[in-house]
């Protein structure tokens, strides 16, 4: 009978253990299939999810869960609670695809990887274009940004000896969150200029902080002057050129920017000659020397132009194909007074 017994017993255990499995693995599959993805890869594209400043953990499980984005709010809010993570999911805009499980959606919300925004920045835009495109593209408001890039103390922070950042944004494609912080996108921009300045000349933290500003200057110059890259550092001999006499430099870049950026008109197709007489501290038709500052934001080319000029004799040049870019550049007043007339009043053919 002892014998009996202890079968039963033993048939009794061997029962509650294979239940007791039955149930975890039933637990298993059901959590498996809880925290899975609600659709498989490729089935929809990513979808925009926004989690609020200040908004809770449970708040932000009952939207994901209402967007399809997880399978369930209660498993999600398990898995935040294992990892006592409830309160550190990072506000921002995101990208989620539909096929990604609940833990990847927790970890994509914790590290706030959050969708981001390609802008491009073409070379010679100036601070106010600069900031349209951003708040076109939804990163940061443009007053914003032109508050921030005049900020003294952000200013000095990033090593600018000028009242404005205006010249030191490198033109580049970004890529930012939405609503990203004014200052974070100057910071950013100012940071490449400064590597990109580094690759041209790199000693320049060893020039005078007044040299430096004014060969930014200058570049900025170049940039709206050019077209053709070959041609860069001629453009930029011969303002060097003029500069060492003290003469003008009768940039008529310097003149479009008096009447776009300061006056807030179209820029001209053609600059008259009343145009040419404005009165301001940028126009280098009336003054002598560099403008007080940068007229643009310059890239690549225009920096190494002013950075490195050319060495020439050369004091005048005058575009002479509009097609090509292609300039003439000459030596002495009448032979650029008769290119002009060739050039400008169509004789050539």
């Amino acid at each position: 009978m002892r014998g009996c017994v202890g079968y039963r017993v033993n048939r009794i255990a061997l029962g509650t253990v294979v239940g007791c499995c039955a149930l975890a693995a039933g637990a298993a599959v059901c959590a498996s299939y809880l925290s899975g993805p609600p659709q498989a890869p490729g089935r929809s594209p990513a979808v925009s999810f926004t989690v609020r400043p200040g908004e809770s953990f449970g708040a932000v499980a009952r939207r994901l869960a209402d967007a399809r984005l997880i399978r369930s709010e209660p498993m999600l809010r398990l898995l935040a609670y294992l990892q006592d993570a409830e309160g550190s999911v990072r506000a921002g805009h995101y990208s989620l695809p539909r096929s990604l499980r609940a833990g990847e959606v927790l970890a994509v919300l914790l590290e706030g990887r959050q969708q981001e925004i390609a802008v491009t920045f073409p070379e010679g835009w100036t601070v106010r274009r600069i900031a349209e495109r951003l708040q076109e593209r939804g990163v940061t408001g443009a007053g914003a940004f032109t508050a921030a890039v005049a900020d003294p103390a952000l200013i000095e922070e990033l090593g600018i000896r000028a009242a404005s950042m205006e010249g030191y944004l490198f033109p580049d494609t970004y890529r930012f969150p939405r609503d990203f912080p004014a200052a974070g996108v100057a910071r950013r921009m100012v940071g490449n200029f400064f590597r990109r300045v580094a690759e041209v000349r790199p000693d320049f933290r060893s020039m005078d902080p007044q040299e430096l500003h004014d060969t930014v200057i200058l570049a900025s110059i170049v940039e709206r002057e050019y077209q053709r890259p070959e041609e860069a550092g001629l453009i930029a001999s011969v303002f060097a050129n003029r500069l060492a006499v003290d003469a003008r430099l009768q940039s008529c870049a310097t003149v479009a920017y008096v009447l776009t950026e300061v006056q807030g008109r179209e820029h001209p197709r053609v600059i008259t000659h009343a145009e040419l007489a404005v009165d301001s501290a940028f126009n280098t038709y009336r003054r002598r020397g560099l403008p007080p500052a940068p007229i643009s934001n310059p890239g690549a080319v225009a920096l190494q132009a002013a950075f490195h000029p050319a060495k020439s004799d050369y004091w005048y040049f005058v575009l002479k194909d509009p097609e090509t870019g292609a300039h003439h550049f000459s030596r002495q007043l009448e032979e650029h007074n008769d290119a002009k007339f060739f050039y400008l009043k169509g004789v050539a053919g």
